[in-house]
């Protein structure tokens, strides 16, 4: 098995402010609050809500930031600051949706190291995809369906 080396600290600069993102400083806080958001999204995929405004209310459309804000820490006068939660869900996250498109596959790449890092690579791998993928019981229900109908037709004979 492959062993994990995280990529090198991404730095987030715009506008005179700059965050960090660092694999090897996230708290757990930090990382639990992040895998949260994309299980959440990735669940939401799984079982697609009746219509695009339930995504918007949900704030399914942000995962993306939601999570990125939980996973940068502030950098003032070059010193990593520690991870406030408050702050991550107002000023961070504000600071992530404002970033030029630009940043857009840092953002992905510091995701799937996050992923990567805590061992679930295949859940930023789908939610990067956006692919609705069916769980075990879905799979087999039809399958399970077909076999009593056949079983109870040939039980008729």
């Amino acid at each position: 098995m492959e062993e994990y080396v995280p990529i090198a600290p991404q730095t987030f600069e715009n506008n005179g402010i700059t965050y960090k993102y660092d694999f090897n400083i996230l708290t757990i806080e930090q990382a639990e609050l992040a895998r949260e958001v994309c299980e959440f999204k990735f669940n939401q995929l799984q079982s697609a809500p009746d219509n695009f405004k339930q995504v918007i209310k949900s704030r399914g459309a942000e995962w993306l930031q939601i999570a990125m804000s939980y996973l940068l820490r502030s950098v003032k006068n070059n010193k990593i600051e520690p991870f406030n939660k408050d702050k991550a869900e107002s000023d961070t996250e504000k600071f992530v949706r404002t970033l030029p498109v630009s940043f857009m596959p840092a953002i992905k790449e510091c995701i799937n190291d996050f992923f990567t890092g805590i061992g679930k690579t295949s859940l930023s791998l789908t939610l990067f995809q956006n692919e609705k993928k069916k769980s075990g019981i879905q799979t087999l229900l039809p399958i399970l369906a077909n076999l009593m109908q056949t079983n109870l037709k040939q039980d008729a004979l």
